[in-house]
């Protein structure tokens, strides 16, 4: 699989050399961790230019990929997919999902969907958890993968965030920087935060589209 992120071009130029290692910074709809586009670069341009365009270094998009073999060290149950084919008896056509048996922090197990995990991280408390909101650590799962609620029913968009072994996985891989560009001014920044992840396609054809060096100026 590809997995494709947006960072700062400072850091990702340390991360490609080795200088800096990936470690479990974001925090987002799955708990802490390090967050992943799978298999789609223009959501990958999204996030760097949205969330590093302003950075003084420019902006970049992190590339690295994953197979089989490095997952296969993994015990069973421990990588949390609510993506599902159509094989579970509660399959939901419209997001490509299914609910999912989740090991509490406490060992209690329950029977989740994609939403429902998502809101116990939003709001831990609220369901009976101690800890901070989008940061809760969920230590059975060093990966686990799902919707976003940027785009919920975008069956071909899956986020996935990896944390202790998983992310030991990926500063075992190779990685490049697949695209980058400078600072963005301060309208330019305004314009591209109001994209989203429905057209982010149109968007890549748009101005990003074969090029690996991109100036954005509106």
């Amino acid at each position: 699989m590809e997995l494709y992120r947006g960072l700062g071009y400072e850091r990702a130029m340390r991360v490609v050399a080795g200088a800096e290692q990936i470690a479990a910074t974001s925090n987002g709809e799955f708990g802490s961790g390090s967050y992943y586009w799978l298999n789609d670069l223009p959501a990958g341009i999204l996030s760097a230019v949205q969330y590093y365009g302003q950075e003084k270094g420019g902006w970049a998009v992190l590339k690295m990929e994953v197979g089989k073999s490095e997952l296969g060290d993994f015990p069973r149950g421990s990588i949390l997919n609510f993506r599902d084919g159509g094989g579970s008896s509660s399959f939901d056509p419209s997001t490509n999902t299914a609910r999912r048996k989740v090991t509490f922090p406490d060992e209690t197990e329950h029977r989740l969907t994609f939403s429902e995990f998502r809101d116990i991280n939003a709001n831990p408390d609220a369901h009976g958890l101690t800890g901070i909101k989008n940061k809760l650590p969920w230590p059975n799962y060093p990966i686990i993968a799902g919707p976003t609620a940027a785009a919920p029913k975008d069956v071909n968009l899956t986020q996935i965030k990896f944390a202790n072994q998983g992310i030991d996985v990926l500063n075992n891989q190779p990685k490049q920087i697949v695209m980058h560009g400078p600072q963005l001014n301060a309208s330019t920044f305004k314009t591209v935060r109001t994209w989203t992840l429905d057209n982010r396609e149109s968007i890549y054809l748009k101005y990003f589209n074969g090029q690996t060096a991109v100036t954005l100026v509106f």
